[in-house]
């Protein structure tokens, strides 16, 4: 009996966490037995919010209050005629995709108190500008910014230490980026398309530049490497169009495929004291080359399509005096028109 007792309280428990739907002052809310809320989704689609919305800190529902907690999944999506929303502190994350293609949002306010931004949260808000980010954020979801067009200076709180996969793509305004300090990868195709972005400070936690994170970045002129990064991964920088030098520190290993393939004005190369492996057409199609400089002892393991498409006829190598020889001999170092020794850094 004790136990059917205790079965029957815990059944009721767990279909009790959800006290049910309700529209409070023209908001649509999940509410919960633990007193909470979350701004939803309407089931039956019948809402499409405009202009100013202002969510509550609490909201009031049968003469009991509830706290907001969260924007729930697709909740405010596709309302193309949003155009601002203020968040109360209360609010502790924004779902996947609570935003996505509110097309004439242009300001979002956050509480301090947000911890996670969820995959596509804001994705194609092409004319959201202004953001500020709350100091309290550790983690921004995958394409959770995507296609924001009118955005142009970020700066993301060094709390965070999780950004998803494309998470800014084509922000094609976005001119300057401050990256959080204990973020140790920047991830695939983060800033890809970013094609007004003109610099990038590489903080000095991250270790992995993945896949395509810069690729397309037409604008960027400058990048400062952090002193703990290892690898530039395949398509990183690739159509650069506007770099013009690139300096890998010592401790950068691996410079993968494509990595800055297409930096048609690219000059000038200089690669660390740590460097193991170049993979094919890491600085392919870069027409304007005149200078590399090789600062390691050891030759590294280099695909012979390094520098496939790039002229190097007007171009000069310039390594260790021990290994002269043998990079006028080896390929792809052979095809530099010149080849000059460097001393030892003291």
């Amino acid at each position: 009996m004790k136990k059917q007792f205790i079965l029957i309280v815990a059944l009721f428990l767990m279909a009790g966490i959800n006290a049910g739907a309700a529209v409070i002052d023209s908001i649509y809310y999940n509410l919960t037995h633990v007193y909470e809320a979350e701004v939803a989704r309407d089931s039956t689609n019948t809402f499409s919010y405009s202009g100013d919305i202002v969510i509550p800190d609490t909201v009031y529902y049968k003469g009991v209050a509830y706290r907001v907690v969260t924007v729930g999944n697709s909740a405010f999506a596709g309302c193309e005629k949003l155009n601002s929303v203020t968040l109360p502190p209360s609010v502790q994350s924004i779902n996947n995709a609570a935003f996505s293609k509110c097309t004439h949002l242009s300001r979002v306010t956050m509480g301090d108190n947000i911890t996670a931004i969820g995959d596509n949260a804001f994705a194609g808000c092409t004319l959201l500008m202004g953001l500020k980010l709350p100091a309290s954020l550790k983690k921004i979801g995958y394409r959770a910014f995507a296609d924001c067009a009118s955005l142009t200076v970020l700066t993301i709180p060094d709390g965070v230490t999780s950004i998803g996969q494309s998470a800014f793509r084509k922000c094609t305004d976005l001119r300057s980026v401050t990256l959080p300090k204990r973020l140790t990868m920047i991830d695939n195709d983060m800033f890809r398309e970013c094609t007004a972005l003109e610099q990038i400070n590489i903080p000095q936690q991250i270790t992995t530049i993945n896949p395509n994170a810069f690729r397309g970045c037409t604008s960027l002129k400058n990048i400062s490497f952090g002193s703990k990064l290892v690898t530039v991964d395949d398509n990183a920088f690739r159509d650069c169009v506007a770099l013009t030098a690139i300096e890998l520190l010592d401790n950068i290993n691996k410079v993968g495929v494509g990595a800055f393939q297409g930096c048609k004005k690219l000059k000038t190369i200089t690669l660390g004291s740590a460097i193991e492996s170049l993979f094919a057409s890491a600085f392919g199609e870069c027409t304007s080359l005149t200078d590399v400089f090789m600062q390691s002892d050891n030759i590294p393991k280099t695909d012979q399509n390094l520098f496939l498409g790039s002229s190097l006829t007007n171009a000069t190598l310039h390594c260790r005096p021990a290994l002269l020889e043998i990079y006028q001999k080896a390929k792809p170092w052979s095809d530099f028109s010149k080849h000059v020794s460097i001393a030892p850094v003291q």
